[in-house]
């Protein structure tokens, strides 16, 4: 398995990256400015090394690592300005490849764009497509360091320097600003919101965005002279001369502009809707809580556990509020998701699982199927952008670049909400991925099935209640349980396998979760193939008990 060493993890960026490559099971290394590693040590152990750093230091950080980096190894870089730091990057033996993600920290996965630079690339190409694409699920473009830098000098340059200059223009002008977003078009919130976020992140990223890049000078400087042209247009209320300056403007987007209108559409059709308030539901005493909307592979799981009983199913819109709804007894029962064959562990379902007082009484498997639908008379030619949760669009991976190369990927809150968006929408470029029932309800054109990249993947859910069952079956059983240790130390969790081992009962899972600060530095959460109630059972949860720091038991079943 590759080492791979991230100068400046603790950064933002960095710790996104740091996460992404770990949940990819790759063993990763991280040195910062408090960090006991240092980049020298950093870059001698590791296969591959990224530097996310701010701009202004990117160079000066390579040229300290250059030394002592593997002939063998990979060296990238995650700034938005290539030129420069991958000139610097090519004094090293290593093999080097610019990075660029097209996004923040905060929407850094699938669906969003990472730029590749191979300025010397060596073997590494095939490790980045399959690690960022297949994997990762992100478009993947080839730019050289030049052509990069050039583009970047338009988008994000200008852009960014607009909503710079409005934020200023708005700062000393001082409208009241509830008053600004109560009376603005939907259109025009979304560009003050925009402005506002970037305008909340670090003044040194931007600036170093807008001055680090030599091109950006000569681009800002045409477009402020186009500014100056259009503020004495308006100033001297020439109609004539305003409807030219329009029409050049709108030469240059072409047909692009039917486009914009839809796709924006459709983000402020979702604003209209974030901000719609919330009817309380009235949750019957009989019901099974699920994670909402319907039409989803939860509500798929909840169904097939009622079976032919009449309960109601009540949707919430998270997990930890549909468990925290079985722990106070405002429903009966309860299907929670709480791993994925590809994906991994829900982690918010283990915290809930820990957090309240709930008991497991069962589980069931529900294999992931997903179809692509749009509207009725569309062909998969018409295409331009797919919508679904992030997972979906990620487990479909394989088939989005085979069949659609180039369409844009949008994230939405569940699938069930994309094929929702497909169907009010009317929009006959925009297809919705997930499960068939989905497709079939809002009365959606199946383009293709089983689309999916893993034919056997498959969610795992579990059954919770409030109280504990009175009888705990003892044959063909598996018990779940969470623990922590009161200090980190080497062997401690050795200790606790150990104990399993010398008692012949399997593991069938174990995960480690961050702990809540007052506690120990993890969670940990394990299934053992064996019940609380026999022998075996019993008396590895006593011996474990004995030595962490904490236990729960969350259920035999």
């Amino acid at each position: 398995m590759l080492t791979i060493g991230i100068i400046g993890g603790k950064g933002r960026m960095g710790a996104a990256f740091s996460k992404f490559l770990r949940e990819q099971n790759y063993k990763v290394l991280v040195s910062d400015r408090r960090t006991v590693l240092s980049n020298k040590k950093l870059a001698q152990q590791s296969d591959v090394i990224i530097i996310s750093v701010p701009i202004n230091v990117t160079e000066k950080v390579i040229e300290g690592i250059v030394p002592y980096i593997k002939k063998s190894a990979l060296l990238m870089d995650l700034t938005s300005v290539k030129e420069p730091p991958v000139k610097a990057m090519l004094k090293s033996k290593a093999s080097v490849i610019g990075l660029h993600p097209m996004c923040n920290e905060t929407t850094f996965g699938p669906g969003q764009t990472l730029i590749y630079c191979p300025a010397r690339p060596g073997k590494w190409v095939k490790w980045i497509k399959e690690t960022f694409g297949e994997k990762g699920g992100l478009h993947l473009h080839k730019l050289t360091a030049r052509k990069h830098d050039q583009i970047m000098s338009f988008a994000p340059a200008i852009i960014h320097f607009s909503e710079f200059a409005l934020g200023k223009t708005l700062q000393t002008l001082n409208p009241n600003l509830k008053e600004l977003l109560t009376f603005a078009a939907p259109a025009s919130q979304l560009k003050i919101k925009v402005a506002a976020r970037h305008l909340a992140q670090d003044p040194n990223l931007y600036g170093n965005i807008q001055i680090q890049n030599p091109r950006n000078s000569k681009v800002l400087k045409v477009y402020s002279e186009a500014v100056r042209e259009l503020y004495e247009i308006v100033k001297d209320e020439d109609l004539s001369a305003f409807t030219k300056y329009f029409k050049d403007g709108s030469k240059y987007f072409g047909d692009f502009s039917k486009q914009a209108f839809q796709e924006t559409d459709g983000i402020i059709n979702r604003m209209v809707e974030a901000v719609a308030p919330e009817i309380p539901q009235k949750i019957p005493k009989n019901g099974i809580a699920s994670l909402g909307p319907d039409f989803t592979y939860s509500s798929i799981a909840t169904r097939k556990w009622r079976g032919k009983r009449q309960n109601p199913i009540v949707f919430f819109n998270k997990i930890a509020e549909a468990v925290k709804a079985v722990a106070k007894g405002q429903v009966t029962e309860g299907v929670i998701c709480v791993e994925n064959r590809i994906q991994g562990t829900v982690r918010e379902a283990i915290d809930a699982l820990f957090k309240e007082n709930v008991h497991i009484i069962g589980e069931l498997k529900i294999s992931i199927h997903h179809c692509i639908a749009t509207q009725k008379g569309s062909k998969l030619s018409d295409i331009r952008a797919v919508m679904s949760h992030p997972q979906a669009l990620n487990q479909s991976s394989d088939y989005l670049r085979r069949k659609l190369p180039n369409v844009k990927w949008i994230t939405a809150n569940s699938t069930a909400a994309a094929f929702e968006h497909v169907h009010k929408n009317r929009d006959n470029s925009i297809a919705a991925i997930g499960p068939e029932p989905a497709a079939k309800h809002y009365e959606l054109k199946i383009l293709d099935k089983q689309i999916e990249n893993y034919k056997s993947n498959e969610t795992r859910f579990v059954i919770i209640t409030k109280n504990a069952p009175k009888k705990v079956p003892t044959k063909n059983a598996k018990t779940s349980i969470i623990f922590y240790f009161s200090k980190d130390k080497a062997g401690s969790l050795f200790s606790v396998f150990k104990i399993f081992n010398d008692l012949g009962l399997n593991l069938a899972h174990i995960e480690s979760r961050p702990a809540p600060r007052k506690l120990g530095e993890y969670l940990f959460y394990l299934d053992f193939e064996g019940s609380r109630a026999a022998k075996k059972g019993a008396e590895a949860i006593k011996r474990v008990r004995e030595i962490v720091g904490g236990l729960k038991v969350l259920g035999t079943y």
